[in-house]
C-alpha cells in the first residue's frame, strides 16, 4: 500500500443478524486478501460471540482480533455511548499509526464496492479554507453526508486515521440535557467540531437541527429568505466538510446547473438526494451525493444569482477571513422569523421551548441588585459547583445574568464569564481556591471569544499572579487575542518568546510581538488593571 498508513478494519456492536455479519466479515477478508487491510478487529459485548455456536474457533482461525468489554451501565438515544466504548474499546487494539475503517455488524452489503478507492490510496490531507483550521489531521471518508443538517453523516461505515476517529468518541449528555434533535450519528460527527467551534452551542441551545431541516428546506423550496444566522451555520459547517471530509461520490452523472437554493430547497440540480429520517415528525434532509459539488460550494464555483446565492457568498467571504468569530449573535428578529415558521408548520419542532424564570414576589428589580452579589457565599458554592461541570447551568446562568443586566448571546456569555472571574480575582486575595474558579472562568470566557479574557489570562499566569498546573492554556489564548490585535496579549506574548515559554528563545519574534503591542496602544498600566 505504498507509503500510506497501515488499514485495519474495526467492526463494532450486538451480533444481530449471523447472515448480515458474515457478509461483512466476507468483505472484510476480501478486502485483507487483496491488501487493502492489514488486520480485522471485532469490538462487541461479553457472551455476544458465543451466542454463533462456533464463530470464536472460527474467527481465530481467519485470524480476526476479538475485543470483548462489559456495555456501559448507562446509554443514551441511539445507544450511543454503548457504540462510542465499543469503538473506544476496538481502537486500543489497532496501531497508533493505523487507518481505521470503521463499519457496523450488519447494514454493510456492498461497501467494499464504495471505499476501496479509499482503502487504496488511505486517508488524504486535510485543506484550509481561508483561516479555518481543519480539526482532523487527515480527511475522513464519510457517505451520505448531510448538507442542511450540521454535522450529521452516517455512522455506520467511514474511514479515517485512528487518532481522528477517537476524537469522535465522547460520553457527553449535553446532546441530551441541552440541545434536541441529536441522533446516534450527529453526535458521533458533531462532538470534534463543538470542541474546536464551542460557539456552535448557541445554536443547538435554541433549535431542534433535525426540525431546522425541515423548516428550511420548506422555505428556500418556497423561495423565501432565511435568517443570516442560519446561513453562517449552514455555510461555516460545509466549510468545515470541505476542510475535513471527503464525500463518497455516489453520483449517477454530472453534476449540473448548481445553485445554494437547489442544495437547501431540494431541487434536481444533481448535487444532493432528498430524503427523509426517522423521528417524532417528518424530517426533510438533503444530501450531498458528490464531493464536486460540495468543493464548488465552497470554492465559489457556482452559478446562482438569487438573493440567497449573493448572501452565502458574501456570509462565505466573511468565514474564510474571520472564522468562528464571524458567526453573528443572535437577534430577536432571528427568533421572531423562526417562530414564525414554527406557527406555519407546527408540526416538525424547531424552537426548543426556554426556561422560565418566575421571580419571588418582593424581589427588587434586577438592575437594583448589586454585583456584589458575586461574593456571597451561596453564589460562590453555585460556582465552585458549576466549575466541576464544563458549563454554567440554566439557573445559574440566568440569575447572573439578571444580576448584571446582561442578554444571553453568544458574546455575552464571554463578556459575563469575564465579569465573574473579575468579580472572583478581585475579592481572592491570598484565597488560592477562590484565584482557580477566577481562572476557570477566564478560560470559558475565552473559549465563548472574550479576547479581554485570553490576554487578562495570558498575563496573570505569565506573571505568577495565578498559579496554574500547565503554562498551555495560558500559551493558546494569549497568541489568539495577541493576533487578534489585544495590545496586553501581544505585550504578554512577547515575553513568552523572549523567555523561553513557547521553546527556544525567539528574539525577533519577541521584538516584533513587541512592537505591535505599542503600536496598538499597550502601556504599562494596563499591567496593574488586570
Amino acid at each position: 500500500m505504498n507509503d500510506a498508513p497501515p488499514n485495519h478494519a474495526l467492526v463494532c456492536g450486538l451480533l444481530r443478524d449471523e447472515l448480515e455479519f458474515r457478509i461483512t466479515l466476507a468483505q472484510m477478508l476480501e478486502a485483507r486478501s487483496d491488501g487493502l487491510l492489514d488486520g480485522i478487529v471485532v469490538s462487541t459485548w461479553f457472551g455476544e460471540i458465543d451466542t454463533i455456536p462456533g464463530l470464536r474457533a472460527e474467527l481465530r482461525r481467519l485470524e480476526v482480533s476479538v475485543v470483548e468489554t462489559e456495555p456501559p451501565k448507562h446509554n443514551l438515544t441511539g445507544s450511543t455511548w454503548a457504540q462510542h466504548k465499543a469503538m473506544l474499546r476496538g481502537l486500543q487494539a489497532i496501531p497508533d499509526d493505523a487507518a481505521v475503517w470503521k463499519l457496523r455488524t450488519d447494514r454493510t452489503a456492498h461497501i467494499l464496492r464504495l471505499f476501496r478507492p479509499s482503502l487504496e490510496r488511505g486517508p488524504q490531507p486535510t485543506r484550509r479554507a481561508g483561516t479555518v483550521a481543519p480539526v482532523f489531521d487527515r480527511r475522513v471518508v464519510a457517505m451520505a453526508v448531510v448538507a442542511s443538517v450540521p454535522f450529521y453523516a452516517a455512522d455506520f461505515a467511514f474511514f479515517g486515521m485512528k487518532r481522528d476517529i477517537l476524537k469522535m468518541i465522547h460520553f457527553n449528555g449535553v446532546y441530551d440535557s441541552l440541545f434536541r434533535g441529536f441522533g446516534a450519528e450527529q453526535r458521533l460527527w458533531t462532538h470534534p467540531f463543538l470542541e474546536a467551534f464551542p460557539r456552535l452551542s448557541e445554536l443547538y441551545e435554541r433549535v431542534n437541527i433535525l426540525g431546522l431541516s425541515t423548516h428550511v428546506m420548506r422555505v428556500v423550496g418556497e423561495g423565501r429568505a432565511i435568517p443570516e444566522c442560519i446561513l453562517y451555520v449552514l455555510a461555516f459547517y460545509w466549510l468545515n466538510l470541505f476542510n475535513n471530509i471527503e464525500v463518497i461520490d455516489r453520483r449517477t452523472a454530472a453534476t449540473p446547473h448548481l445553485t445554494v437554493r437547489g442544495v437547501l430547497g431540494g431541487e434536481q440540480c444533481g448535487a444532493v438526494r432528498i430524503g427523509s429520517v426517522a423521528s417524532r415528525f417528518t424530517v426533510r434532509i438533503a444530501t450531498f451525493n458528490s464531493q464536486a459539488a460540495l468543493d464548488r460550494l465552497v470554492e465559489g464555483a457556482f452559478e446562482d444569482d438569487s438573493e440567497l446565492g449573493r448572501s452565502y457568498r458574501r456570509i462565505l467571504a466573511d468565514l474564510r477571513s474571520n472564522g468562528m468569530d464571524a458567526l453573528p449573535v443572535w437577534g430577536e428578529a432571528d427568533v421572531e422569523t423562526l417562530g414564525e415558521w414554527q406557527r406555519q408548520a407546527p408540526d416538525a419542532e424547531l424552537l426548543i421551548r426556554p426556561s422560565m424564570i418566575s421571580p419571588a414576589a418582593g424581589n427588587r428589580p434586577a438592575g437594583d441588585v448589586p454585583a456584589s452579589i458575586l461574593t456571597g457565599e451561596k453564589f460562590r458554592h453555585m460556582l465552585v459547583r458549576e466549575s466541576q461541570a464544563e458549563s454554567l447551568d440554566e439557573e445559574t446562568l440566568a440569575l447572573v445574568r439578571e444580576t448584571l443586566g446582561l442578554v444571553r448571546t453568544g458574546k455575552d456569555t464571554g463578556k459575563l464569564y469575564n465579569m465573574i472571574a473579575t468579580e472572583l480575582l478581585r475579592s481572592a486575595g491570598d484565597d488560592r481556591a477562590k484565584k482557580l474558579l477566577g481562572a476557570f472562568f477566564l478560560l470559558r470566557a475565552a473559549e465563548r471569544g472574550d479576547i479581554e479574557a485570553a490576554g487578562r489570562y495570558g498575563w496573570l499566569v505569565y506573571s505568577g499572579r495565578l498559579e496554574v498546573e500547565t503554562r498551555d492554556d495560558a500559551m493558546k489564548w494569549t497568541g489568539t487575542a495577541a493576533v487578534k490585535e489585544n495590545p496586553l496579549a501581544q505585550y504578554t506574548f512577547s515575553l513568552m518568546c523572549r523567555n523561553g515559554w513557547l521553546g527556544d528563545e525567539q528574539g525577533q519574534a519577541a521584538d516584533d510581538w513587541l512592537a505591535k503591542a505599542w503600536s496598538n496602544g499597550f502601556t504599562t498600566e494596563m499591567l496593574d488593571a488586570v
